[in-house]
C-alpha cells in the first residue's frame, strides 16, 4: 500500500487539507492556481489548460492534452494516480460549480474504486467517500446527515452499524435512494461493503 495521493481539481476553490500526508500531488489545470494560492507544492500539473494559462515553475512536470478529448482533467489525474499504485486518493476542489462537472468527477471516482482505490472528495459543506469491497469507520459528525448510495449501476451489498437505520447485509440499488439521510446513533458508524461500489455523502444540514 502506497501513501495517499492528492489531486487538486479545477472546480470550486476550497481549503485544501491533509496534503502534507500525500506522497504525490497532482494539480489539474486551474488546480495549480489553487495550490499556489495556498502554498502547496505539486509534483505535476496536467490538463488541457483551458482554465489556467499562467506560468508553471520549471521544476514541476507538465503534461498537456488537447481540449477535444474523452477524459476530463480529473479523470486523467485519477488514471495517473491509479497507474502509480495509489489506493487512497483525495480529490480537492472538485465540488461546487457546474453539476455536470460534479457528476463527471463522481463517475471518475467510481472508475478508480472499481480498480481498488478509495476516493475522498470534499469541501466545507460536503464530504464524499467512494469505495469498493472493504470496511471503513466514520466518526460521528454533529450537524451532518449520512447518506449511502450505490453509484455504479449495480447492487451494493453492505452492512452498517452505529446509525439510526442499520443494515445487516442489506442491498442498495442505483435506481432507488434508500440510503438518503441516515443519522449517527453512536460515536462512530461502521460500514462494510461486501459487493459493489458505495458512495458515502456526509452533508452539513445547516
Amino acid at each position: 500500500m502506497k501513501p495517499q495521493c492528492v489531486i487538486i481539481s479545477g472546480g470550486e476553490a476550497c481549503p485544501i487539507t491533509d496534503w502534507e500526508e500525500a506522497e504525490y500531488i497532482i494539480a489539474c489545470d486551474k488546480g495549480y492556481l489553487y495550490a499556489k494560492t495556498q502554498g502547496i507544492p505539486v509534483n505535476i500539473v496536467l490538463g488541457d489548460f483551458d482554465s489556467y494559462g499562467g506560468e508553471i515553475e520549471e521544476n514541476i512536470e507538465r503534461k498537456s492534452y488537447p481540449k477535444e478529448k474523452d477524459d476530463t482533467d480529473t479523470m486523467l489525474a485519477l488514471k495517473l494516480a491509479v497507474s502509480g499504485g495509489y489506493d487512497k486518493i483525495k480529490i480537492c476542489c472538485a465540488l461546487g460549480g457546474r453539476l455536470d462537472h460534479l457528476y463527471g468527477n463522481i463517475q471518475a471516482a467510481v472508475w478508480a474504486a472499481l480498480r481498488g482505490a478509495m476516493i475522498m472528495m470534499g469541501n466545507e459543506q460536503e464530504e464524499l467517500l467512494i469505495m469498493g469491497a472493504g470496511s471503513v469507520t466514520l466518526p460521528r459528525k454533529e450537524g451532518y446527515a449520512l447518506s449511502l448510495f450505490s453509484p455504479a449501476g449495480e447492487q451494493t451489498i453492505l452492512s452498517v452499524s452505529g446509525v439510526k437505520y442499520p443494515l445487516e447485509r442489506g442491498t442498495l440499488s442505483s435506481s432507488f435512494p434508500l440510503g438518503v439521510s441516515n443519522e449517527w446513533a453512536e460515536e462512530q458508524a461502521d460500514i462494510t461493503v461486501e459487493q459493489g461500489i458505495l458512495l458515502v455523502i456526509q452533508s452539513k444540514m445547516e
